[in-house]
C-alpha cells in the first residue's frame, strides 16, 4: 500500500481493505517517514510499514513474516511510532482510564509479549506454551477488542490503558 494515490489516498485504502477482508495483511510501502502518517497507517490495520528504498530481499521477507500473521516494521520508522506511543502515554498519563475488558490474565500476558515486537514462537518459548496455544490466545484477544492484528491490538492495548507503556 502506498500512501499517496490518484483516487484514495494509503490510509482510506487500507480502512477499507481491513472492513471487507479483516485477514488480509497490508504491507505500507512508502517514502513517508512522518509519524501522523505512520501512526494513521498502522490504526487503518497495516500490519507491515518498509520504506520504498528497502531491497527486493527485505520486502519478500516482510510479505512471508505477514502471511506468517506476524507484523514487520522498518527500523527506522519503529523508532518514529514508540515515539508516538511515548508522546501519548504523556498526554494521557493523568486522564487515560483503563477500558473495560475481558481479557484473562494469560491473554494480556501473550498481548504484552506482542507489544514488545515477540513472534509467535518466542511468545510460546517465553510462556512454555505451543505455538497453536499462542494463536489461540491471539485469536481470543482479537475477538474480545475487536480489532483484526497484532498490530491493531497492542495499539489498542497501549491507549487504552491494558497495558501501561512504561511496562512494554
Amino acid at each position: 500500500m502506498d500512501l499517496r494515490m490518484p483516487l484514495m489516498d494509503g490510509v482510506e485504502a487500507t480502512r477499507q481493505i481491513k472492513r471487507e477482508f479483516p485477514h488480509i495483511g497490508i504491507i505500507a510501502l512508502t517514502m513517508e517517514e512522518e509519524q501522523q502518517h505512520i501512526l494513521d497507517l498502522v490504526l487503518a490495520g497495516a500490519t507491515g510499514y518498509l520504506l520504498k528504498d528497502s531491497d527486493a530481499s527485505q520486502i519478500v521477507e516482510a510479505i512471508r513474516t505477514i502471511a506468517r500473521g506476524e507484523s514487520l516494521i522498518h527500523p527506522s520508522v519503529a523508532s518514529k511510532i514508540l515515539a508516538e506511543f511515548s508522546l501519548l502515554a504523556g498526554n494521557k498519563a493523568q486522564k487515560r482510564p483503563v477500558v473495560d475488558h475481558d481479557l484473562t490474565e494469560r491473554e494480556i500476558t501473550v498481548l504484552r509479549l506482542v507489544s514488545r515486537g515477540q513472534t509467535n514462537k518466542e511468545v510460546a518459548n517465553s510462556l512454555e506454551i505451543s505455538e497453536k496455544t499462542v494463536k489461540n490466545h491471539l485469536a481470543n484477544i482479537f475477538h474480545k477488542l475487536h480489532v483484526y492484528d497484532r498490530t491493531q491490538a497492542a495499539v489498542h492495548a497501549f491507549d487504552g490503558g491494558i497495558i501501561p507503556l512504561e511496562k512494554v
